[in-house]
This record gives structure tokens, C-alpha cells and sequence, in this order.
């Protein structure tokens, strides 16, 4: 049965929020420097964006399908905020005492490209995430919560590194390294969950009994864009 609650009746639920926000944002602005390991090019938001998938499983599993997609709309709309707001920035003159406004620019100055890239891979992905998590749940009658996590993140780990990469890259760079870098972004999103899967199992444990809540919840559409729903 689903057990949904107003989120001010929980202690714990607005703390996984703000956490989850703050990742996203974080992985985004670290996401303008690149790094090397051997041949590989990441981004330097893949040291934190996987943890998104962490909270996600956890925010469906305890909460349910319509918490999870509201914190992922409200992140979604933070990041946005931040992302205008440094734009905004940047377009400002520059003092005449000031010598870093094109290390700046170049730093903060997203292309639309990348910023389409950005935004819907992880809109589609995180959802894909929950919806697959709430589907699962269901069909295995809440059990086998490890393989659920795992398999939810296969999904919108893969989905959301193909959308990225093809955005951001297609025609660009050759299609081999397209797949290289979607099926290296995908392993190290999986790797990084199953690796932290026993604190995972711990922390959704502790939130069910302490929050007396273990949600059933049916995933809709309906009304995707209703933070309020």
C-alpha cells in the first residue's frame, strides 16, 4: 500500500533534499574542469554525480515515486537558478583592476549545447532511476532491495550518459570515443553504487524505522511538473 505524507511529517526527508541539491550542483560546476586517468577524458562531476543515484534509490524507496520526483524537479530548477545567475554574471563588465574575467568566462561560460546536454540527460535519467525503482518494487513485493538499486541505476546511469554524450559531443569527436566515454561514464555511475550498496542498505533501513514509512507507490507521469504534487 502506498503511504504518502505531507514531507514536514518526516525528520529526515527536507536534509536528503538539500543534500541532493547540493550534489547536483556541485557535480555541474565541477563538471567545467576535465581530467585524465590513463586514456580516459571525464568530467570532473563524476567524482560526485553518481551519489545523485544513491539518493535517488534511497528518496524512492523510503519516500516514494512522487517525493523522489519532486526533489528532482526543485534540484532540477536550483540548478537552472545557478546556471542564470553565473551567465548573468559573466555578460557583467569587468572591473578595469580585474585580470581573471576571461579565465572566468571560459570557466562559467556553458555552451547551449552543453547546457541542453546537461539538463535533460539528468531530468530523463533520474526519473528513469525512479520509475524503475517504484516499478521493481512492486512486481518483487519490496524485497531485494540491493538488486533493485542496482538494476534502477543501470537504467538511468546508461540512459543518461547516451543523452549526454550524443548532445554534447556528436559530431565532434569520433563516434568510437563517443562510446568509449558513454560506456566509461555508465561502469564508473554502476561501480560507484555497488561499492557503497552495504551504507546504502543501512541508511534506507534506519529512514524506514525511523520515519515509520515503507512506500508502494505506483510511478506515474501525470502531472510530471507539479513540485507540489
Amino acid at each position: 500500500m502506498s503511504q504518502i505524507k505531507n514531507s514536514r511529517d518526516f525528520k529526515y526527508f527536507n536534509a536528503i533534499a538539500i543534500t541532493f541539491v547540493i550534489c547536483l550542483i556541485t557535480s555541474n560546476l565541477a563538471a567545467t574542469k576535465l581530467w585524465q586517468i590513463y586514456s580516459f577524458t571525464l568530467p570532473g562531476g563524476i567524482i560526485i554525480f553518481p551519489l545523485l543515484y544513491v539518493l535517488n534509490d534511497i528518496l524512492t524507496e523510503v519516500y516514494g515515486f512522487t517525493a523522489s520526483r519532486r526533489v528532482i524537479l526543485i534540484a532540477l530548477f536550483c540548478s537552472l537558478f545557478v546556471n542564470v545567475i553565473l551567465w548573468i554574471v559573466v555578460l557583467l563588465p569587468p572591473a578595469e583592476h580585474w585580470s581573471n574575467h576571461e579565465s572566468f568566462s571560459n570557466i562559467f561560460s556553458l555552451t547551449p549545447r552543453i547546457f541542453i546536454a546537461s539538463f535533460s540527460s539528468y531530468f530523463i535519467g533520474e526519473l528513469l532511476n525512479s520509475f524503475t525503482m517504484s516499478t521493481l518494487k512492486i512486481l518483487l513485493e519490496g524485497r531485494n532491495f540491493a538488486i533493485r538499486a542496482i538494476l534502477s541505476t543501470c537504467v538511468g546511469a546508461a540512459v543518461e550518459s547516451i543523452i549526454f554524450v550524443n548532445i554534447a559531443f556528436i559530431g565532434l569527436l569520433p563516434l568510437k570515443q563517443i562510446l568509449s566515454i558513454i560506456l566509461t561514464m555508465t561502469v564508473i555511475k554502476i561501480v560507484y553504487e555497488i561499492i557503497v550498496l552495504p551504507i546504502t542498505v543501512k541508511i534506507t533501513a534506519f529512514l524506514k524505522t525511523s520515519e515509520g514509512i515503507d512506500s508502494f507507490e505506483k510511478p506515474s507521469w501525470r502531472g510530471i511538473f507539479n513540485c507540489y504534487k
